[in-house]
């Protein structure tokens, strides 16, 4: 019996880690302290993080909260640079083409939660709250 306990211990372990792995691998943006350029930190850290990108820059990031509830997102304006070839849906909602294959002046909102001093985005950025 003990035998059993220790296996199925051992193996929520194992899967809390695996958890806890996936999740701060896909959506990874840890910002320890809140500073004014905490916003473009947490921006930069989740563009940083999409793998269909060779290339990016944000223009400007703050934080926003949506009046009448408690969602909370980083706004940015920002230039991305896909890599050839690649699927993704960069070139669609906002934005304009730009020299060298750029798309600039995209915007886009962030959704993040705060767990204690730390702040984690969600996976998406989207072109409205």
């Amino acid at each position: 019996m003990k035998k059993k306990i220790i296996e199925a211990a051992a193996a929520l372990f194992l899967t809390a880690g695996v958890c806890l792995t996936l999740h701060f691998t896909v959506n990874p943006t840890i910002v320890r302290e809140v500073s004014d350029d905490a916003a473009a930190k947490i921006a930069e850290s989740w563009l940083r993080k999409q793998i269909s990108l060779r290339d990016y820059e944000v223009t400007e990031a703050h934080f926003m909260t949506l009046r009448g509830t408690q969602k909370k997102y980083v706004a940015m304006t920002y230039s991305v640079k896909p890599r050839e070839n690649a699927l993704t849906s960069w070139y669609a909602g906002n934005g304009e083409d730009g020299e060298d294959g750029w798309l600039v002046d995209k915007y886009g909102f962030i959704s993040y939660r705060r767990a204690g001093p730390y702040v984690v985005t969600g996976t998406a950025c989207n072109t409205g709250p």
